[in-house]
């Protein structure tokens, strides 16, 4: 894989993939992709769909996704929260 043919697309609902099929993706996160684009099809996506979704190089050392562990962040309590949670009671109710 060329590193030219690289490039990231922000995308309205599935609009990119709907018009472009023969598009190859890499990494999909919905609205954010990581496509691999052969250098015709990049042609002819000049200045087409702007306003549906963008297509950009990906640049050299950009981060497009950044995977964490599932629920590392929601797991930890916040303090003013759980005294609030706290203070709830069936009685109360």
């Amino acid at each position: 894989m060329e590193r030219e043919h690289l490039h990231v697309v922000v995308q309205n609902g599935r609009l990119f993939q709907q018009e472009n099929p023969e598009a190859r993706v890499l990494v999909g996160r919905g609205r954010f992709l990581l496509v691999e684009l052969n250098p015709d099809l990049m042609r002819r996506l000049a200045g087409k769909g702007e306003t549906c979704y963008r297509v950009q190089p990906l640049r050299e050392n950009e981060v497009v996704f950044d995977v964490r562990e599932r629920g590392s962040e929601r797991a930890a309590l916040v303090a003013w929260i759980q005294d609030l949670v706290d203070k709830v009671s069936h009685s109360t109710l």
